[in-house]
């Protein structure tokens, strides 16, 4: 077999801009000359070499900050250790020591937002002027009952969600460890507004609202991450592994990203560094029932008072699952390795960190075409002898901020190098795709007034596409994309209306080289695209408690790859897919509106939602075949999504032990001439009922997913089911060693059932059964 081996990087500058790949025995060369790209790349490179040169002479600074517990008949109670004190642009954290004090120096002469969060405390976001530098400030903590909320990095500027127009939310990495998800989208898919589309259970993709795909933008280290994802079989393949937390946007974002962020974003935000002098390990196992699999990852952090260190790993390994008739589902294994690590340096001008992710992971998919032909092996074989995927993704990232006087600027870029084969019967490599991604992003980040922010930036990327199997399915190409943005956010009227807005304008031009698709010649074309985007929301603390939201945003999306140009078979769908070469983008006008009711024992929170497309790309089956296959093309026309979430987390406070959450999701995506869109989720609910004792929790839930009976053409009605959930877990200590230790069940009747979203469904494959998880995570700290 030809696809178990890691590609070898090798990366220079040149005079003519070259930058050469070794891949196995393909050696790639790819040439930058973009003429005017080229100039501003120059005039960048020089800018950050006079910033570096005048930020030297920067003055230096200490802060410091003392924490107290607020209390309903003294404000300011007894002093709170432990807190983490957070300063996330100058990428700095402390926790409080045992009087409640936590100390920063060698800051620059800027203002700054301090984060201070403690678990059963309400997290504060504070901002910081000069002219409290060198004081002691005191700060007050409230106890709540509900969980307290997380900080949020949306990419541009630190923030809270509640003080955000955009409809954000966050998934910590311990509640993904605390559940019974087999993967990282799966966890995600638990949330309101949110779905997967699934082949079997290795290849799994984020649905947000109904959209999938190149809708979709993941950020990986605040930078553009493309797996190839264009295609339903092609799932996100990213682990959890060395993240702190999910953050999720719902809605267009196109105004702070660019393209494919018209349904939401998905920005990976990493772990905390380590405070300075502390030693942090981590090893963590988690083991599936159901699959017979086992996920293991390490970590291991350190840093000084200048410097930061990381670096993670993970294995994961599943053999085939069995659906509720206990009937096993050949060649739905997957497993893989992953490796991160990180350097980052703080100093007082200047923050920079250099990080390499590295990824290897095959994708069993089910032999669709010749089912009758594939030969069982053992019940816990992991070998891929079958048709699999193989994706391999490197990616290198070098993330700055600078200070000078008023001012951030914000430099971000990347190399992003994504192999993706696929390995059909008698293994040879059918389908061998090589895409190199390279995104310079640079902004400058200024205060207005005592609390607006101004953020104003370019960004830029280049992509190319290249084949190296015989199997065709996209042509080679390059891609390439600049754009200019601002963003005002903070904006505040009446002391409780805070208003926010930005507009981008995006270039993106497409080359399609001469390429042979499956015996059929394509001959280049170039394809330019032009958008301009907008947003306007604003948020509105009517009391302490009640919170308004609303934003009014536009969102496009240029055409892939596979829409302008696809024209071959997908072993993996049975369908000999078409593209179209006159595709237009797609443009979206968004209205998000919500309100969220915050006590100490509970939270209440409604959102709605209505998306215009102009111009939505879709698939569409014809009478005509190829091969024996349904041939399906790529048609567009006007659609709209709309819908609602609603949630409810109560905590009584005669018994602040017992916790009860329920969400419900609502939505409605039709065409304008008629008809439904393809694969749309049906609408869900699900309640958990938790309790707590101490360090220890049982928990209980339900998903109940109401029949779709609005499928689309030649798509079939799917019907109502429902899933029992189960676990217990928590914090334990065994001869002075904390470890977490938890038990969940998934399915635990196990029930026989379709989601709409299986690409499996169509062919009679059931999701899978009952599912035991058992998760163990110890701590190693110095």
């Amino acid at each position: 077999m030809n696809s178990g081996r890691l590609p070898i990087i090798i990366l220079f500058w040149s005079e003519n801009y070259s930058i050469v790949l070794f891949n196995k025995t393909v050696l790639i060369e790819f040439c930058i000359t973009l003429n005017s790209t080229t100039i501003m790349i120059k005039k960048i490179f020089l800018l950050f070499l006079l910033c570096t040169i005048s930020v030297a002479a920067n003055a230096q600074y200490r802060w410091r900050c003392k924490i107290f517990q607020c209390s309903a008949v003294n404000n300011y109670k007894d002093s709170l250790p432990g807190v983490l004190v957070s300063i996330p642009q100058f990428g700095i954290y402390r926790y409080a020591d045992a009087n409640g004090i936590a100390e920063f120096s060698s800051l620059p002469s800027i203002d700054f937002t301090v984060f201070l969060n403690k678990e059963g405390y309400v997290t504060k976001e504070i901002l910081v002027q000069v002219d409290d530098y060198n004081k002691l400030k005191k700060f007050c903590m409230e106890p709540i009952s509900m969980e307290s909320k997380e900080v949020v990095i949306s990419g541009i500027v630190p923030s809270l969600a509640e003080n955000s127009a955009m409809n954000i939310s966050t998934v910590t990495i311990d509640e993904l460890h605390n559940s019974d998800a087999i993967s990282l989208v799966d966890g995600l898919s638990r949330q309101p507004g949110i779905s997967q589309m699934v082949s079997g259970n290795s290849i799994s993709k984020p649905v947000i609202r109904g959209m999938h795909g190149n809708r979709i933008l993941v950020l990986v280290n605040g930078l553009r991450f493309d797996n190839q994802q264009w295609q339903d079989e092609h799932g996100l393949g990213v682990t959890d592994v060395g993240l702190e937390h999910i953050e999720i946007i719902k809605g267009p974002a196109s105004f702070l990203y660019g393209s494919d962020a018209m349904a939401g974003v998905i920005n990976l935000v990493n772990e905390k560094p380590a405070v300075s002098g502390e030693k942090i390990g981590n090893f963590s196992s988690r083991f599936f029932g159901n699959t017979q699999g086992t996920a293991l990852s390490g970590g291991y952090k350190t840093a000084t008072d200048n410097k930061q260190w990381n670096v993670f790993m993970s294995s994961e390994s599943h053999a085939d699952y069995t659906d509720g008739n206990g009937k096993r589902v050949l060649n739905s294994r997957f497993n893989g390795v992953t490796l991160k690590a990180g350097v980052a340096w703080v100093k007082p001008n200047r923050t920079s960190s250099l990080n390499f992710n590295s990824s290897y992971y095959s994708f069993g998919f089910t032999p669709i075409a010749k089912i009758d032909d594939f030969v069982a092996d053992s019940r816990s074989s992991r070998t891929m002898q079958g048709p699999h995927h193989s994706i391999n993704y490197n990616i290198l990232t070098f993330n700055n901020t600078y200070f000078q006087g008023d001012y951030r600027i914000k430099w971000d870029a990347g190399i992003h190098v994504n192999n993706r084969q696929e390995q059909e019967y008698g293994n040879r490599i059918a389908l061998n795709m090589l895409m190199n991604s390279i995104e310079n992003n640079v902004r400058l980040i200024t205060q207005l007034g005592s609390s607006a922010e101004l953020s104003v930036g370019s960004a830029q990327y280049i992509k190319t596409n290249r084949n190296y199997g015989s199997n065709v399915i996209v042509p080679d190409a390059n891609i390439y994309n600049a754009s200019v943005y601002g963003f005002v956010r903070d904006f505040l009227l009446l002391n409780k209306l805070k208003l926010e807005g930005g507009m981008r304008y995006d270039f993106t031009q497409t080359d399609v080289l001469y390429t042979s698709l499956n015996a059929v010649e394509l001959a280049p074309f170039q394809r330019i695209f032009h958008a301009g985007n907008i947003s306007m929301g604003l948020n509105y603390h009517a009391t302490k408690q009640l919170i308004f939201k609303g934003n009014l945003a536009s969102g496009f999306r240029t055409p892939n790859l596979a829409e302008l140009a696809s024209n071959g078979v997908h072993e993996g769908t049975l369908r000999w897919e078409i593209g179209n070469h006159i595709m237009q983008q797609e443009v979206s006008f968004s209205l998000d509106a919500g309100a969220k009711y915050t006590s100490k024992y509970l939270s209440v929170e409604f959102n709605v939602f209505s998306n215009s497309i102009n111009n939505y790309i879709y698939l569409s089956h014809t009478k005509d075949s190829m091969y024996a296959f349904r041939i399906y093309k790529y048609l567009q026309q006007d659609a709209e999504l709309k819908g609602f979430e609603t949630a409810i987390d109560f905590k009584p406070e005669f018994a602040e032990w017992f916790d009860v959450n329920t969400s419900y999701t609502y939505l409605d995506a039709r065409l304008h001439k008629g008809g439904n869109i393809p694969l749309t989720p049906a609408n869900k609910i699900n309640s958990t009922v938790k309790i707590e004792f101490k360090k220890t929790f049982v928990k209980a839930g339900i998903d109940y997913v109401l029949a779709q009976n609005r499928p689309a053409d030649l798509e079939t009605s799917t019907p109502a089911y429902y899933l029992i959930n189960a676990g217990v877990g928590g914090d334990f200590n065994f001869r002075n060693h904390p470890f977490k230790l938890s038990l969940m069940g998934s399915n635990l009747l196990n029930k026989v059932y379709y989601d709409h979203l299986s690409l499996l469904k169509p062919v009679g494959i059931y999701n899978m059964g009952r599912n035991i998880v058992l998760n163990l995570t110890i701590p190693l700290t110095k």
